[in-house]
């Protein structure tokens, strides 16, 4: 397994989708945000997120963020 930072958007759409056919992980993530919210994230600031990958397909993810008060 290796971890990266930032990915292809279209990359992780397809993996996002993946999950979100799993009936184990559906409504789990909100997946219904990719389009919005999430995507301007890993467009702006593809430093914030971590993807875990095997055999060159990603298996998992992170996005960092902080909260300021």
């Amino acid at each position: 397994m290796r971890i990266e930072v930032g990915c292809n958007l279209r990359e992780f759409m397809e993996y996002y989708e993946r999950l979100a056919s799993d009936n184990e992980w559906r409504g789990t993530f909100g997946f219904s945000e990719l389009g919005t919210r999430w995507e301007r994230v890993l467009v702006a600031k593809p430093e914030l997120h971590l993807v875990w990958r095997e055999n060159g397909e990603i298996i998992g993810h992170a996005i960092w963020h902080e909260k300021q008060h």
